[in-house]
């Protein structure tokens, strides 16, 4: 039986109803409550106490009782010697008169009456039925207390749910359906770890979910006086690159760089350069696929994808080789008549921010810087010396930077 007491003040008097523990099942039928207790307590000065009228929950739509009140069915059991129970005049089912023998008790600060009801029994319990005390003195028919306590009722069955789903392993967004079930549950709840998103229902039932990534399902059971919870893990197997790798770190200015790759649980690849994305998506495994050009350095990011989810991203830094001079040639031309010999210079350079051609001879007093044109890769030549030598430096960095040359 429950301990717990619903009080109920109105001036200096407090009506005291012990709720018993009331056992209802889910099928129709009758519920045995058992005993009601019921007292009245003065926390203030003596007062005389003319007659109590007490009523149980019967006789309405929340709670009838199976017989009406009968001897066998409601027992009044007397509180204190000097008074007495009996059904309240007025033929009212469930309700009771107590008197004092006297006609009057005197009832002191600090002292309490009270009274027993037993073996009460209810057709039914819809909701939480009241118990109604009214106190009123020797001489008047004004209650000097009208109070109404509150019975609780206990589900009498063991509450079940479970949340199930055929596949707790899935790729990314792939459909997973979940069956929630209960016994002895008024309503369901789902909440997920990954999102505010919850669903309720009131019966079994199922839902279908797209996970991005693994998530914690939540299913909450209700009943009128538990709550009951059970978690389901869909683990999602994110898309990942079983194999990636990058021909070489740095390239040549105008160059892409050359991607490899091979994935798992994945539908597509996307590519970023230097933050910007590149369109269309490539397939799910690639061989040398160029990733550019390249004018300076930059960098690669790059990602597995199932069904618009992305893996973990992978970045690669390119950075630019060094200027070089891969080859610098002189062809002499064909001699003109009365001409001096003409030779052609051709050249080719690789990432350089610009080059220098330079004339040598014996004697020379200032170094010859030949007027050659931006971008261009052949000039002709004609020596004034018996020996002339020629040499291009190429640059790393713009002429007004500090400038790293190598010459050829």
């Amino acid at each position: 039986m429950k301990t717990e007491q619903t009080r109920l003040t109105e001036g200096q008097l407090i009506a005291t109803v012990l709720p018993p523990e009331i056992k209802i099942t889910d099928k129709p039928g009758q519920v045995m409550i058992g005993n009601v207790d019921v007292s009245v307590t003065n926390n203030g000065e003596a007062i005389d106490i003319g007659s109590i009228y007490i009523t149980l929950p019967c006789g309405d739509t929340q709670a009838d009782l199976v017989v009406p009140n009968t001897e066998g069915n409601i027992i009044a059991k007397e509180g204190l010697p000097d008074w007495k129970i009996e059904p309240s005049p007025d033929g009212v089912p469930g309700k009771f008169k107590a008197i004092p023998n006297d006609g009057a008790f005197s009832l002191g600060n600090g002292r309490s009456v009270g009274f027993t009801f037993s073996q009460i029994t209810l057709s039914h319990l819809q909701g939480d039925a009241e118990v109604g005390v009214k106190v009123f003195p020797p001489d008047g028919n004004t209650p000097i207390l009208d109070a109404k306590g509150r019975i609780t009722k206990i589900l009498d069955v063991k509450a079940e749910i479970a949340l199930t789903s055929i596949t707790t392993v899935v790729t990314a967004k792939q459909a997973v359906k979940l069956e929630y079930k209960g016994k002895g549950v008024n309503t369901f709840t789902l909440s997920e770890s990954t999102s505010k998103e919850k669903h309720t229902d009131t019966k079994d039932g199922e839902i279908i979910k797209n996970p991005a990534v693994t998530t914690i399902y939540t299913l909450e059971g209700k009943t009128a006086d538990i709550r009951l919870q059970t978690q389901l893990t869909v683990s999602v197997l994110p898309p990942k690159f079983k194999m990636l790798t990058v021909d070489s770190f740095t390239v040549d200015k105008g160059a892409n760089a050359l991607l490899s790759w091979t994935t798992e649980d994945a539908d597509s690849v996307i590519a970023e350069l230097n933050g910007k994305v590149i369109e269309p998506p490539y397939p799910t495994t690639g061989d040398k696929v160029g990733i550019g050009p390249f004018d300076a350095a930059g960098e690669i990011d790059i990602w597995p994808v199932m069904n618009g989810v992305k893996g973990e991203k992978n970045t690669f830094r390119i950075k630019m080789n060094p200027p070089r001079v891969d080859s610098f040639n002189i062809t002499a031309l064909p001699l003109q008549p009365n001409q001096k010999c003409t030779f052609k210079l051709d050249w080719v350079i690789k990432n350089a921010a610009r080059f220098e051609i330079t004339e040598h001879y014996a004697g020379q007093q200032q170094v010859t810087v030949l007027p050659v044109p931006t971008g261009a890769t052949t000039f002709n030549v004609t020596p004034s010396h018996e020996r002339t030598d020629y040499k291009i430096t190429v640059f790393a960095l713009a002429k007004d930077k500090e400038e790293q040359p190598i010459t050829t």
